[in-house]
């Protein structure tokens, strides 16, 4: 009995205490609804809202939300987020509700000026857990939209399940769109058009016009009148030799739309196409140098064909890769290992016949180790790409450059370190006509060309059809003039006596001190001026007071000369606090490679070139 009574008494004890705990314990988070159309919808809005109060707090965002903008890795609340202060009227949204993810072609305000924004958001238990933009700084393109208000309202027309096709078709047609323009064949296969169908770029269109008008940056008039089908089967597009990092980033299977990101390549090599029309087309100076355009487009499907197309597109530097994706190459720094026999003659040679090799296409003529590491402008690129199938000119001994014309010069400048076995070169080069300077950091190991990292600036102009003119591009402290580089300062040649040689360290603590000078936000004082003369793209300046430097790494040292190459990344505006020193202004990141002449630990000049590059960006480079 009292065994019983015991086990009576400890059941209902432990029913007290599971009452007890029920009362106790917190009540179970319902699960979050999944985010439909409407709700991913209304996140655009939440977070264009968010974007021009420069606030990413009133955004549901996951803990490690990932943010990208122009394909570079920022901080929420860096880039476009201390700009922007005010909406368009344009908006075009596309839902994906089955993998949570929404995209927006819309209109903002950057500091009161018209500006294209392309977004993608990824929605996970109704958080932001992703988000990508592409900002367009087109005021003429965003203008044209804010003055069509709104797009065609069959974008937005539900189709009914029996006329829709799968995600994975709706991504295959879109597909064959990019995979016919690359190099665009003219006898290609285009019957996924539909005949009715139609392209608007930066809201303007350009298929089935009926009074003439040029395209894009040619004076062809008669692209722009045919319909899609007609304009692929012509060849006129064969200059993009490249569509690369396909991405569909939203697929809408209720209305039958996609929208996907995508890298247009043009390698500069296509000079003239034989189009089945019978005409030549000369393809515009645009495209004389390697140019990368990344490419917000959307398509509207009806059956299996393409009818409708928006696209937007703003220009990077060429081969650059989307945030996250492998390089072709590793890009980094690597410690010295084999023997080092090359001298200052050496190093100086196998310059010469890496240039050589540039000049004539041909990667074969230079001694490239198997695994030499390539950049051109902070992007990994295979030898053979970019400025390989572009220079018709370079500064080297009996290449020719002279016979160029008054826009060419011959300037040149060697500086070596051998310790490291390393060598700088700064040069004139042309492209097809375009002048530009070269500055190179080459490594040499076991005989062998390890690294090369190279920079290139181009005297750009606005000319006919938009000229040689970067699309889009920031401010610079100086435009780049080739006239300015008609040979180096004596100075930079002559070598040092031993009274005023200095240390690798005292060289290397000068740089540091140079760019500490131009270092300037809202903690520091007015910088203080920069030791010697200041000169960027050629023209002479005072110290710069307004950027903020990062990346910056010391390449070659020559002790004899005197002379130190450097990078680095001067940052302008985009910060991460809103009210800060630049915040309003427009986010803008400069590439710089300088060359110092130091004399006893002091610098007596600097030599600059400058160019502008997406906010954010790297030098490609770690040490």
């Amino acid at each position: 009995m009292r065994v019983k009574a015991l086990v009576k008494r400890l059941a209902a004890a432990a029913g007290g205490l599971l009452i007890l705990a029920m009362a106790v314990a917190p009540s179970a988070e319902a699960a979050p609804k999944p985010c439909d159309r409407a709700c991913l919808e209304a996140l655009v809005g939440d977070y264009l809202t968010a974007l021009t109060a420069h606030d990413p707090s009133k955004l549901p965002t996951g803990r490690d939300v990932r943010f990208v903008e122009n394909d570079q890795p920022l901080k929420l609340g860096q880039g476009s987020w201390a700009s922007i202060d005010g909406l368009g009227t344009y908006r075009h949204i596309f839902a994906d509700p089955q993998m949570g993810e929404v995209a927006a072609i819309t209109t903002v305000k950057e500091n009161g000026g018209p500006v294209i924004l392309d977004l993608v958001l990824k929605v996970e238990n109704r958080k932001i857990t992703q988000i990508e933009t592409q900002v367009i700084r087109d005021p003429m393109g965003a203008a044209r939209y804010d003055a069509l208000g709104a797009h065609e309202a069959l974008w937005l027309q539900p189709v009914a399940p029996a006329d829709r096709i799968p995600r994975e078709a709706l991504i295959a047609t879109a597909n064959k769109y990019f995979q016919g323009m690359q190099r665009n064949d003219p006898k290609g296969d285009y019957s996924f058009f539909d005949p009715d169908c139609n392209r608007l770029e930066h809201a303007q269109q350009t298929t089935n016009l009926k009074t003439p008008q040029a395209y894009g940056h040619s004076n062809d008039t008669d692209f722009s009148s045919m319909s899609c089908q007609a304009q692929f089967q012509t060849g006129f597009l064969g200059f993009v030799t490249e569509l690369r990092d396909r991405r569909f980033v939203v697929v809408d299977e209720e209305r039958q739309a996609v929208f996907a990101f995508v890298d247009l390549d043009h390698n500069g090599t296509v000079r003239v196409l034989h189009m089945s029309t019978g005409k030549d087309f000369v393809v515009p100076a645009y495209f004389d140098v390697p140019r990368t355009l990344q490419v917000g487009e959307a398509f509207r499907m009806r059956g299996d064909k393409i009818h409708r197309i928006e696209m937007t597109l703003t220009e990077l530097p060429y081969g650059m890769r989307p945030a996250g994706e492998i390089m072709p190459q590793s890009a980094r720094a690597r410690a010295i290992s084999g023997k080092l026999v090359c001298d200052r003659t050496c190093l100086g040679g196998a310059v010469d016949q890496l240039l050589q090799a540039v000049v004539d296409h041909d990667p074969s003529e230079a001694p490239l180790a198997p695994d030499v590491r390539y950049t051109e402008n902070g992007q990994a690129l295979k030898p053979g790409d970019g400025l390989w199938g572009t220079a018709t000119a370079i500064a080297i001994e009996g290449d020719g450059l002279a016979q160029l014309g008054p826009t060419s010069s011959a300037y040149r400048l060697y500086f070596a370190d051998p310790g490291t076995g390393q060598i700088g070169y700064i040069g004139a080069f042309n492209e097809n006509g375009t002048p530009g300077m070269m500055t190179l950091r080459v490594k040499v190991t076991a005989g062998k060309i390890t690294d090369i990292e190279a920079f290139v600036v181009r005297e750009e102009g606005a000319g006919p059809r938009g000229g040689t003119l970067t699309l889009f591009k920031g401010p610079v402290l100086a435009e780049f003039k080739a006239k300015a580089f008609s040979e180096p300062d004596p100075e930079l040649l002559t070598n040092l006596g031993q009274r005023e040689r200095s240390s690798r360290s005292a060289m290397t603590a000068a740089v540091n001190r140079f760019f500490d000078t131009v270092r300037y936000n809202s903690r520091a004082g007015t910088p203080a001026p920069a030791e010697g003369v200041l000169t960027v793209n050629g023209v002479k300046l005072p110290a710069d007071p307004g950027a903020e430097t990062r990346d910056r790494r010391v390449l070659v040292l020559d002790e004899v000369r005197g002379l130190a190459l450097a990078v680095a990344m001067l940052d302008r505006g985009g910060g991460s606090i809103a009210g800060a020193e630049g915040a309003a202004t427009r986010p803008a990141t400069n590439m710089v490679v300088a060359l110092f002449k130091i004399k006893a630990g002091r610098i007596t000049s600097t030599d600059m070139l400058e160019r502008p590059v997406p906010f954010g960006m790297s030098t490609g480079w770690t040490d």
